[in-house]
């Protein structure tokens, strides 16, 4: 077989975590740099395993085994798979998701036609949240569902394992004015979503019902601020729903006072974090004409906030790259 590979997005929630838990809509922001799953044919005396960097526990490695278990002949048919993270294992931007949709893609190229006859984000849909329907709170899979279409997406719970997710078409110059900042940079603020939901699961609090009492009167304000293009008062929003999030206790210290920082500048018009407990990184609503942008930029990357660039409705999701030319050593080229 010819070198194969497959790539998608990294993503961010911009509105619609912890929401989305008790059924109520999110929009999620997809971004480069993406991830790469590359399919070689396999050498005699290579091991069969699972792609390099893809943990047997992860939903990828799960998915894998699983398939093998339905088809024992796929495991020897299986070409060397090696997965790229762009974000070298920092977390924050889908990585899991990442690797469980993109060897998700590859099983349908590789595999014999099988029953389940429904779309292919619709059949990775259902098969990822079977994969925790045990769990106290499981994650929503809206992650895997905007890395899957691009752009800015908007995921809607329907049920255990079904939902509905599309680009959003509304808001136009709106996206070009959200500024997404990586805070992985800074020691200890990775907090693993599986954990986290394991741990809200254990609580006494419900944030399902402060999720519907407190969060869905914020999201109910998105469709006319999108329809009206309405920047100031997406930025008001942004920070209304931060600020939720800290009143319960969903957010770490660092990003409040990351937020605070940026809101110290003229022409920052609302700051969110994004990710579980808001920790991974900052979407930041400008104002264009009022901003100095390179005044902001330098202060940010001081402070240990890497510009990642803006929302994006160009960018595209899960697809299947052009196949890697080789050079006589076997080795890919770029």
């Amino acid at each position: 077989m010819n070198p194969t590979r497959w790539s998608c997005p990294g993503k961010v929630f911009l509105l619609g975590e912890y929401a989305v838990l008790a059924g109520l809509p999110a929009w999620l922001i997809t971004l480069g740099p993406r991830f790469w799953l590359e399919a070689r044919p396999r050498r005699e005396g290579d091991p069969e395993e699972l792609p390099l960097g893809v943990a047997p526990e992860s939903p990828a490695g799960r998915l894998l085994l699983s398939a093998i278990q339905r088809e024992p002949t796929l495991s020897a048919s299986l070409p060397r798979l090696e997965f790229d993270d762009p974000f070298a294992g920092a977390g924050g931007f889908g990585a899991s998701t990442a690797q469980y949709a993109l060897l998700s893609s590859a099983l349908s190229s590789l595999r014999k036609p099988q029953k389940d006859s429904s779309e292919p984000l619709a059949s990775a849909f259902r098969f990822y949240r079977e994969l925790y329907a045990d769990a106290p709170i499981p994650p929503s899979g809206a992650d895997l569902a905007a890395q899957w279409i691009g752009g800015v997406t908007r995921f809607e719970p329907q049920g255990p394992t079904e939902m509905t997710a599309e680009r959003e078409t509304r808001g136009g110059r709106l996206w070009s004015r959200l500024w997404i900042f990586s805070a992985t940079q800074q020691a200890g603020r990775k907090a693993a979503t599986h954990v986290h939901l394991q741990d809200l699961g254990r609580k006494k609090s419900d944030p399902i019902a402060m999720a519907r009492t407190r969060l869905a009167p914020l999201l109910a304000r998105v469709p006319d601020i999108l329809e009206r293009q309405d920047g100031v008062a997406l930025g008001a929003l942004l920070t209304d729903y931060a600020e939720t999030l800290r009143s319960e206790g969903l957010e770490i210290p660092a990003t409040t006072e990351d937020r605070q920082f940026a809101l110290e500048f003229d022409g920052i018009l609302g700051v969110k974090g994004t990710g579980a407990l808001q920790a991974d990184a900052l979407v930041v609503a400008i104002d264009p004409e009022r901003l100095r942008m390179e005044e902001f930029l330098s202060a940010m990357e001081r402070r240990g906030l890497r510009f990642l660039g803006c929302a994006d409705l160009d960018e595209a999701g899960l697809r299947a790259e052009k196949p890697v030319e080789s050079n006589s050593s076997g080795e890919s080229q770029g």
